[in-house]
């Protein structure tokens, strides 16, 4: 079986986690190897990155990737997909909120009348326009409102996955720290909130997504409509 080269630019490690379960889950025939160009190894051991994690790290990296992705051809990596990740959410940030300077004004691109997929399709031209001089197949992962809205479709069945597209991030969050608050709830406890701030359990993540059956992110998929779309990409992008 002849090995798939994937290379990784999310936001963070628990995104890295769902990502690479996705596409593992999906093809299930192939045999993958996963670049991450960020977080890289080094972060999501250290769980620490000098700039910090976020969307404002994915937009550095994109604009330094033609340097990466020379190195991994001098390494002999020779790279079949792109995968790049930000949550939906970035259609409403700006560039300062991530200390970013620059001359760009495409953010923010979204409306919060439009549709899940109005707002993006505007955020997907806005990730695009970072990716100049890139000629590697891509896919982008923008789940909406964040990658939380797909995983609590998957590991919270019994939740009504209508209302996920509808609530901000901080609400979902709190939806599942308030449902994994019992003993019995433990092992599901994927997001614990400290002193105000969140922190993701990527080894949580990563046990309950190898469980996962490719049926349940199908019916996700039919669910959610960026869940969809990735998905819909993925196997555009992925070929025989």
């Amino acid at each position: 079986m002849s090995e798939y080269h994937i290379a990784i630019v999310a936001e963070g490690p628990a995104d890295i986690v769902v990502i690479q379960n996705l596409v593992m889950k999906s093809f299930q025939d192939k045999r993958f190897v996963f670049h991450k160009l960020s977080p890289t190894d080094e972060e999501l051991s250290s769980g620490r990155k000098a700039e910090g994690f976020g969307w404002g790290s994915v937009y550095k990296v994109c604009h330094d990737l033609t340097t990466k992705m020379r190195l991994l051809e001098e390494a002999n990596a020779s790279i079949d997909l792109l995968i790049i990740h930000v949550d939906g959410d970035v259609a409403f940030k700006r560039y300062s909120e991530a200390h970013i300077r620059t001359i760009l004004t495409d953010l923010p691109c979204g409306n919060k009348e439009w549709s899940v997929m109005e707002n993006c399709d505007a955020l997907q031209t806005v990730v695009a326009g970072w990716l100049c001089g890139i000629s590697v197949p891509r896919v982008l992962c923008i789940p909406y409102i964040c990658t939380e809205t797909w995983v609590a479709a998957l590991i919270f069945p019994e939740f009504n996955h209508g209302d996920f597209e509808k609530m901000e991030e901080i609400a979902l969050y709190r939806k599942m720290i308030e449902k994994t608050r019992s003993k019995k709830e433990k092992l599901r406890r994927l997001i614990q909130e400290r002193n105000g701030r969140f922190k993701k359990n990527t080894r949580v993540y990563a046990s309950l997504l190898a469980q996962i059956t490719l049926e349940s992110w199908q019916g996700v998929c039919e669910k959610l409509e960026q869940a969809g779309r990735f998905d819909r990409d993925l196997k555009a992008g992925i070929r025989e």
